[in-house]
Order: C-alpha cells, then structure tokens, then sequence
C-alpha cells in the first residue's frame, strides 16, 4: 500500500532554533513539518491537532525528550515518539526505548537519509496502527450488532406464543359477543349501552393483536418496520384506549383532563400510536410524585389544521433541566430526563417513520412538560372506506338487536332482559368527550 507521507504530521521539539531551521529545511519536502522550541510548546501542539511522529531532542531544559515522550504516551499514545540523542546520552535513550517509551532513538549528527527513513517507519507504524484500531472497532460493532440480532430473535420467538394465544382468543371474544349482542342489547341500560362499548372495546383489541402479531411475523422474517402507510387512526380514540390504562397508577398523583372534541384521522395504524401515546401518558404520570392528586394534572388535547393532525401531553410535574434536553431522546433516557429505557427513542422512531414530528418543551404554566407530536392526516379514501366498514358493523349491530331473541340465553332458559341502576364509576369520572378526571 503506498502511503503519502504528506498527509501525516510530524513534530519535531529541540530548543536550538538552528535545528529546528535545518529540521524543517531538510525535509519539509517530503513531510508535513510543526516545530516546538520547548516541551510545553509540544504538548500545546499535540493537544491541538493530530500528530503522527513526535521527534524530541534528548537534551532540553525543565524535561528531557525521553520525558516528553513518556507523557506523551500517556495522554497521546497513538503518536510514534522518537528522540534525537549524542553519543554520550546513548544510555538513557536505550533505556526510553527498553521501557517502550520511544519508537526508536536517533544519533547525532544525524544523515538526511537515515531521518527520512525514520520518520518514514514512524509515519507506517502510525497508519497501520490506526487501521488496526478502525478493524477492531468495526469487529465490535459488527459483534454488538449480532448480539443484538440474537437477543431480538430470542425475545420474538418468546414473545410469538403468548402472542398467538392472545390472538386467537381475543377473535373468540368476538365471535362469542356477537353470537350474544342481539341478546344482551335487549337490556336496559346501562346494560345494553355498555354491550356498544364493549363490542367497540372487543374490536378495537382484535384489530390491535392482528397488527401486533403481523409485526411479530414481519420482524422474525427480517422485514424492517412499516412507514407511513395506508392507514388511518383516531387520536381522540386511541387517547381514551390508552388512558384508561394509566388512571389507576395516576389517581394518587394528578386529576387527568382531556379535550378531545377536534379529533382527526390520521396516517397511522392503532398499534403504533398507542405505543406512542402510552409512553407520554406513562411518562408523565411518573412524572409526577403521589400525594396531591388536587393539585396536579395531565391535559391531552387533539387537534387539526389541513394537512396535520397533532396531539398534546402535557403534565405539571417538576419539569426536565435544560441541560437534559439535548439528550431527552437518546436511548436509555426517560421522560424526566434519567437514564432508565428506551420509551422516548422509541417514541421518535414511530413518530419520524409515520413522517410526523415530536417536539418537547416547558408547560403552558411555565413549569411541568408539554409534548407536542404533530402526524400526516389520513388519506380520504382511506377514512372513507374506515368509515363505511365502522357504518356497515354498527348497523349489523342495531339489526341483529331488533330480531326477536329467543327466551333464553346460550342454553340458560327464561332468562329476561332485566333493568338495573346505573352503577357509579369508581373514579367519579364521565364519559364524556371533554372529560375530567
């Protein structure tokens, strides 16, 4: 391999200005030369910029070559360091080299000849040892990255089981609601009311496990995560699914309130915008410590213009210091800021692979934190068709509650329909499309 010398730097230290003059007159042709007139001069060279060979004279005042180049080992130790000597300093040079100090030592008076070949053997130990050092590197990314393929393989292969079984029975549920709605939607409310949502609840989880376990399939077959895609996702409706499963770990710590009244669709599957909204509404719940429910909230809010749909989270917890905010999406950070996981990164993948933004930044109050993710809108075809299949189950359903039922149900004869108070929810919230809770 043919190295151009010229791209490698060589320093060369001695207090005799005349040396360093003959130094740099002598090879400056074949070499990229910096010169240093004592070894505090040096080690401001080397703390600056680059250098491949370090050459010092033996003798200087207040430290010696052999000196400088065992500090430079320490704090520069892929520099090549090499000393200049006299004949009667042969001893200590010897010893600097014996103690891997130096490279090499050179005699005076020196040939031009015999330099440039030194400075040559330096500059191809320098290069080599810096390919050395890439191959390594490369050696231990490649390491880690199969590392990390193997755990991924074995946690999708643990999760696939479990995962199956969800599914199936999850499209049981369903099948076996709606074998029973036409029965149950006969009852007074609050019955029959609830059998709608929880009809609506059963489909939303099935279409969620189908997702779900089709990622499972697509990761375990090597295929890389959807982008934006031919979808179409509620916010107001994935922010009511994932916020029932926070309230109970946020009842201690702050009142939720939701305004959710200028929904929109927009291009992102179910799955994926619950995992973003889980991790925000998580994040801010522990962001917030327990013992003032009264004094604390968590608002989310939609909203849309023509082209964006948006979703807001924002708590009123201590707030994340400035100075973490450069680092608040990295891995392993979380939502106040402290190394814990990866939810955050995560969060940003989703969003940015949707083609959506998420910004973060203080509470409208002035203190707490606000996240902002802002997503493409649905196509309109897309929300049509979404629509129409959500139009055509909800009149399957009021005409399956119309027929006449038989007198019992799934074998229990005589059964009737029977009326029953409504029951107060245990958290004394509403149902309601702007909810406080």
């Amino acid at each position: 391999m043919k190295i151009d010398y010229r791209q490698f730097t060589v320093l060369y230290v001695d207090d005799e200005m005349a040396n360093l003059m003959a130094f740099r007159y002598a090879l400056e042709s074949e070499f990229r030369i910096e010169i240093a007139s004592s070894a505090a001069e040096a080690l401001d060279v080397l703390a600056s910029q680059e250098i491949a060979v370090l050459l010092a004279d033996q003798r200087m005042p207040g430290m010696t070559g052999a000196e400088l180049c065992g500090y430079s080992k320490v704090h520069f130790p892929e520099t090549m360091r090499m000393i200049v000597t006299a004949y009667a300093d042969i001893t200590a040079a010897a010893a600097a080299v014996n103690t891997g100090h130096v490279f090499r030592y050179i005699v005076k008076p020196w040939r031009e000849e015999a330099m440039a070949d030194a400075l040559r053997g330096g500059i191809e130990a320098y290069h080599f040892g810096a390919m050395t050092r890439q191959v390594q590197s490369k050696m231990m990314q490649a390491h880690q990255q199969s590392t990390t393929t193997y755990l991924l393989g074995r946690v999708l292969h643990e999760i696939s089981s479990p995962a199956t079984a969800v599914h199936m029975n999850a499209h049981a549920i369903q099948t076996t609601l709606g074998a029973l709605e036409p029965y149950l939607a006969q009852a007074a409310d609050p019955v029959g009311r609830q059998v709608g949502d929880l009809r609506l609840a059963t489909d939303d989880a099935v279409a969620s496990i189908d997702q779900l376990v089709a990622r499972i399939n697509r990761f375990r077959q090597g295929a890389a995560s959807d982008g934006p895609s031919g979808e179409a996702s509620s916010l107001a409706q994935s922010a009511r699914v994932n916020a029932a499963v926070i309230r109970s770990a946020l009842r201690p710590r702050a009142r939720l309130v939701m305004d959710l009244e200028n929904d929109s669709m927009v291009a992102a599957d179910s799955v994926a915008l619950s995992q973003i909204l889980l991790n925000l509404l998580s994040n801010a719940c522990e962001a917030i410590p327990p013992g003032l429910p009264d004094e604390n909230q968590i608002m989310v809010r939609v909203g849309a213009d023509a082209s964006r749909g948006w979703i807001e989270v924002e708590d009123t917890g201590p707030g994340i210091p400035p100075e973490k905010m450069p680092t608040l999406f990295h891995a392993l950070i979380d939502g106040k800021g402290e190394s814990r996981g990866m939810g955050l990164a995560i969060v940003r993948e989703i969003v940015e692979g949707l083609g959506g933004t998420i910004t973060v930044g203080p509470g409208a109050r002035g203190h707490g934190t606000r996240f902002v993710v802002d997503l493409p809108l649905a196509d309109a075809a897309v929300v049509a068709s979404k629509q129409a299949a959500a139009g055509a189950m909800m009149a399957g359903v009021a005409a399956r509650a119309e027929a006449k039922p038989r007198a019992g149900v799934a074998g229990v004869t005589g059964a009737e329909p029977t009326s029953a108070p409504v029951p107060e929810r245990p958290d004394g919230e509403s149902g309601s499309e702007k909810d406080e809770g």
